[in-house]
């Protein structure tokens, strides 16, 4: 069976005529978006009842109306089989709820989606365990963590993480303390910060908002900066 990940989505040459997704995670909404703006018809099967996930409940259904009026959404469905003939590919999902107990629902019709690609953006399990950095320059602490005394570091909230600032803006929030050790150094992508609704919130944090090109921030002038580029 083929499928692309993220890292083969954006190898592709040609966009797809019907790519299927799988996931409805931050990559999902995001490659759902850049795909549909090249002309491909996206469809979106995604477990999660809200699209992005995490989402307060009225930011995530205004998110997943926006896209409805643009491609197929099945939120709430669970992906359980998927084939492939004569070029096409179909998955089919199984609606799914959440709760005390959690698990597709017994008796519920399946929905079926037909495209010439899938990609699968269920998530990934992350690595940062395994380098071997004595084999590197990089020089850690006794905890294991990097140190970067001497580095200039920016945080740059981009997309639907744009929408962590009131978040993190707040004192009862776990991650608050964390948050204000980088706050100096952090600024907001303009055109997500409108985008996600939380342009006010923004602003009334007094965060800088970059906007180099139409609401986006210069990549190139960072990088010529000599600026390392970490996304997470």
């Amino acid at each position: 069976m083929s499928y692309l990940t993220s890292t083969e989505a954006l190898q592709l040459e040609t966009p797809p005529d019907h790519l299927v997704i799988v996931g409805s995670g931050y990559i999902a909404a995001e490659l759902a978006h850049f795909f549909g703006t090249f002309g491909s018809d996206v469809s979106i099967i995604g477990r999660r009842p809200t699209l992005p996930p995490e989402a307060d409940d009225e930011v995530g259904q205004a998110f997943i109306d926006r896209y409805a009026d643009r491609f197929t959404v099945h939120t709430g469905h669970a992906a359980t089989a998927v084939s492939q003939q004569d070029g096409e590919i179909t998955v089919e999902a199984i609606p799914y709820e959440y709760g005390d107990d959690p698990g597709l629902v017994d008796g519920a019709d399946p929905v079926t989606v037909t495209g010439d690609e899938l990609l699968v953006a269920a998530g990934r399990v992350s690595k940062a365990d395994t380098p071997n950095l004595a084999a590197t320059a990089v020089e850690t602490d006794e905890q294991g963590f990097v140190e970067t005394e001497g580095d200039e570091v920016r945080v740059i909230f981009d997309g639907a993480g744009t929408q962590w600032i009131p978040r993190l803006e707040d004192e009862n929030s776990d991650y608050h303390e964390l948050y204000q050790a980088v706050r100096a150094s952090t600024s907001v992508r303009d055109f997500c910060a409108g985008a996600f609704g939380v342009e006010d919130a923004v602003a009334d944090a007094g965060i800088v908002t970059l906007d180099d090109h139409d609401g986006h921030p210069s990549i190139r002038s960072l990088v010529a900066d000599n600026y390392e580029i970490i996304t997470f």
